[in-house]
Order: structure tokens, then sequence, then C-alpha cells
């Protein structure tokens, strides 16, 4: 069996560690590295590792000073010995048959890459086997079909790496879309070919209360729209086909739906950021505008040409629904 390195960042996830490392260390494929690295957390995620790598010989734990997601998945990067690569949050879960079967779609269809399905989960159980039946199966070949099927999601969970792939590439040290940038940098190097996909939602994406997805607005979501932007240009010049992924429109949208959310006081201690926001939607409108989903269409009309009634729909909107 050949090895698979599973790196997992660890920061004060103390409440999820021990369900992440119960679905893991049970997996249908035994033969493992798993790499807790843990990020300088102060409850007691570091304990946890270090009693998990006393229960399990496949575990190693390193523990860092607090330096962000993407120091601690590159440490992990740095310490593994896998023919292939996986990355699972702490705080997440998987099936018992993840690895095993990624691994085999691998190797059967020759890819660089396997991924798998993800949903949102607030429980505990396994699938059923009725909801693991006959997933199906897409396989994307090319620089292009290959690079767009990698970033469906952008994230780098739910996804098995061939390590050779990996070599050069390591991530950014961003606090938004430092993953859709990992990924960007391995379609621009221009290695991958093929990528498989199973339509099983195998990985278990947690959303915690504090997680970075309800977060309220934060001078961070500027830097991860200029990454994503970044990532939109190298892309478009592989493919104008790469622009159908709405890159740049998840992170405008995501932009504006955080500003709406805060109260007009805020909102007016934040105008520049906005004025930010309206000239950066009109630089790139060509990008919110040829888009083929009507929906997302008319979404970008109204960010390029009226942001101010845009915004203001969003906060009537989010008063409705609270």
């Amino acid at each position: 069996m050949e090895k698979i390195t599973v790196i997992i960042p660890v920061y004060n996830v103390a409440s999820f560690l021990e369900r992440a490392l119960k679905s893991i260390t049970c997996q249908t494929y035994t033969n493992l590295q798993i790499l807790l690295i843990d990020d300088g957390s102060t409850d007691e995620s570091g304990k946890i590792c270090d009693d998990w790598v006393k229960k399990d010989s496949r575990i190693q734990c390193v523990h860092q000073e607090n330096a962000g997601v993407s120091v601690a998945r590159n440490h992990g990067l740095d310490l593994a010995v896998g023919e292939y690569i996986m990355f699972i949050d702490a705080d997440d879960w998987v099936e018992p048959e993840m690895i095993e079967s990624l691994h085999e779609l691998i190797l059967k269809h020759q890819a660089g890459v396997s991924a798998c399905r993800y949903v949102e989960s607030h429980q505990t159980e396994f699938l059923s086997r009725d909801e693991k039946k006959d997933g199906q199966v897409t396989i994307a070949e090319g620089q292009v079909e290959a690079g767009i099927q990698l970033l469906l999601p952008w994230s780098v969970y739910c996804k098995l790496y061939r390590a050779d792939l990996l070599h050069n590439i390591r991530l950014k040290k961003y606090k938004i879309a430092e993953d859709l940038l990992f990924n960007t940098d391995i379609i621009c190097e221009g290695k991958l070919d093929k990528v498989v996909f199973i339509d099983i939602p195998y990985y278990h994406y947690f959303i915690r209360d504090d997680s970075a997805i309800r977060q309220e607005y934060q001078k961070k979501y500027i830097d991860g729209v200029k990454v994503e932007e970044n990532c939109y240009d190298r892309l478009i010049q592989i493919s104008p086909r790469f622009g159908d992924i709405n890159i740049v429109g998840c992170s405008v949208s995501m932009l504006f739906e955080r500003i709406a959310e805060l109260s007009h006081a805020e909102r007016k201690k934040i105008q520049e950021d906005f004025r930010w926001c309206k000239k950066n939607a009109k630089e790139y409108k060509k990008a919110l505008l040829n888009v083929s989903d009507r929906h997302r269409k008319i979404s970008g009309v109204l960010k390029v040409y009226v942001p101010d009634l845009y915004l203001w729909t969003l906060i009537i909107r989010k008063r409705k629904n609270k």
C-alpha cells in the first residue's frame, strides 16, 4: 500500500479534535502518516494531540508558535513522506472510506488529483449505505478541464493530491483565499492533466459559530478580494473558460454581504473601504458581466452600475431575515 500523508492544522479546536481524529484513524485505508500541526493552541488542543500520538503510531505532532493555517499546512508539507497528500481541517470529519475511495480513483484513472463532494454538517452520524451508493464519477482531462474541476470547490480539503504535483508549491500567508491561490499555483505550473471527482459527500464540513464564513466585516476581506482577483487574472490567461467559475463575483459578493451586515454607524466608519469596493467592481466589470449564469449576470450589473442600490437591497433582505 502506498503511504498517504494527512495534514491537519490544529488551533484551539479542543471541542472538535477528538471527532476528527477518530474519523481519520478508523479509515479503511490504513497506511497513513497523520501530521498534527499544533499552531500555538491556547486550549487543550495541544494535549489532545500529544495523547493521540501515544495511541496511534501513525500520528506525529509538531507544536509551533501561532503563525496561521498556511504556515501550519506548509510545515506539514515539509514533513510529508507520502506518495499522496490530503488536507483535513481539525473541526471537520470524514467518512471511513474516504481515503480508500479517493486513492482507488487516482490509481484507476491515473489522475493527479481525486476529489469528492463535501456537505455542511452539524451532526456526527456517518452516511447511510444508500447515501454512499453509486456516486457519479467525473473525469476532467487537460490543463483547462482539470483545472476547472480542481476549483470546484477551490478549497484544499476533500481532495487527494499526488505528492509530486506539490514539490514546488506552498501556501502563501493569507487569511482568506490561500487555498484558491494554492490550487491556482498548481494549475499554472502546468503539470496537472487529470482530475477525477466522485459525487459522494465523504467530507463533512463543520461551520462553527466563529468560522470565517460567519464573521462580520474585517479588513482582511479586502485582501481576500485582491488574492482572488490575482488568481482570476492568471487563470484567464490560460483560458477564458476559467471566468465561468465566478471567482471575482464570489469575492466581491462576500465583501458586499459583510458590509451589509454592519449597522449604519459601523458602515460610516468604513466608507473608504466601500468606495474601494465600488471602484474595484468597475475595474473588474468584464469578469462580473461576462458570465453565463443569468442570476450572476444581474448581480454583476447591480454591483458595477448601481452598487449603493445593491448594498441597500442586501441590507433590507438581511433585516427581513432576522
